[in-house]
């Protein structure tokens, strides 16, 4: 078999948030965006006459999102994001928060997968906080985790 061509590399990823209103465009300050959990649950019986397990396909599990960013200090817009996970974190219940990303960039037609935008589809987990290490100097990384009932996949219209 041939080796594939055409493969698409993160790096010109375009990457958005949303606390409910617009999206807002964070690509300049994310450095990556990871995807975990989402398990289908399989139920397994054992029968006197066989050796192996009678398995049912069950419910999928949530998903797991965390964003990698720079951390700036704003209130708005991409600078802001810490700030700005940190209060739809700090609201009682859960404020609405969600990501969506296109792993090819932000052209027509490209696959973009989104956090679930119903209510109670998502939640902000862990809003990130600023640390870091005084020495080396690097700019500060911080990230955000989500639980999201499913990723919606569409295209760029």
């Amino acid at each position: 078999m041939a080796q594939m061509t055409g493969h698409t590399p993160f790096t010109g990823a375009h990457v958005q948030y949303s606390t409910g209103t617009a999206w807002v465009t964070f690509s300049g300050s994310m450095s990556s965006v990871e995807v975990g959990g989402g398990e289908r649950n399989v139920g397994e019986a054992y029968t006197a006459d066989g050796d192996i397990p009678l398995l049912g396909g069950g419910k999928r599990g949530p998903l797991e999102v965390t964003v990698n960013y720079v951390y700036a200090e704003g209130s708005t817009g991409a600078t802001g994001m810490a700030e700005i996970c940190r209060g739809v974190y700090e609201t009682a219940g859960g404020g609405t928060f969600n990501v969506r990303w296109a792993p090819k960039g932000s052209d027509t037609g490209n696959f973009l997968y989104t956090t679930n935008t119903a209510t109670d589809g998502t939640h902000l987990v862990f809003p990130g906080y600023p640390v870091g290490e005084v020495e080396p100097g690097d700019p500060i990384a911080n990230e955000l985790s989500l639980s999201t009932s499913m990723l919606i996949k569409g295209t760029i219209a």
